[in-house]
């Protein structure tokens, strides 16, 4: 876990179709190149999206963004329940600089941004170092015409831990996210 807030390391970014902006190698400087290290990666979610707007396991990493049409297959749905969780694993540790979560709101049809979106990071996905706990930045219930929002973690502006590390070094990121009604993320 010290690693984690110890290391500084590359940049990165992730989707949330969700992309998770992130970078190779162990330590460089942070205006090296970045590029998305979620893109093929594998993910497991605490509980599975609504069958009608499922996942075939790529939906999150495979670069595409959800549009403002909730029909569009790049959304994954969530009704109701629970607060969710999406565990993407890097395969190894790798320097993470930013952290994208892509979300819908449609009020028409019932959609709404979740009220919270949480970020962290593991070495060994059991013990998890907090980046962010993102509000929503649009009321949920306000109607308003269909659009998107962006919950990111930004080492370079955002920081981690009390010496506001600019980058995080671990092999899983986890986003969490609340789910009052339908949550559409991609």
């Amino acid at each position: 876990m010290k690693r984690i807030w110890g290391q500084a390391v590359v940049t990165a970014i992730l989707l949330f179709t969700m992309l998770i902006a992130l970078t190779t190698g162990a330590a460089a400087e942070p205006s090296a190149e970045l590029r998305n290290l979620a893109a093929g990666v594998g993910y497991t979610w605490s509980e599975q999206p609504e069958p009608g707007y499922g996942d075939d396991g790529k939906e999150l990493t495979d670069g595409k963004f959800g549009s403002t049409v909730f029909s569009d297959a790049a959304w994954v749905g969530h009704l109701r329940k629970t607060t969710r969780a999406v565990v993407f694993d890097l395969g190894e540790k790798k320097s993470i600089a930013k952290i994208r979560a892509h979300f819908l709101q449609d009020s028409s049809v019932g959609i709404a941004y979740p009220n919270t979106v949480s970020m962290y990071v593991s070495d060994d996905h059991s013990q998890w170092g907090t980046l962010a706990h993102l509000p929503s930045k649009t009321p949920r219930w306000e109607p308003v015409s269909a659009n998107t929002q962006d919950f990111a973690w930004d080492g370079s502006k955002d920081g981690i831990g009390p010496h506001k590390e600019a980058l995080a070094y671990a092999r899983y990121v986890k986003v969490t996210f609340t789910t009052d009604v339908f949550v559409f993320f991609g």
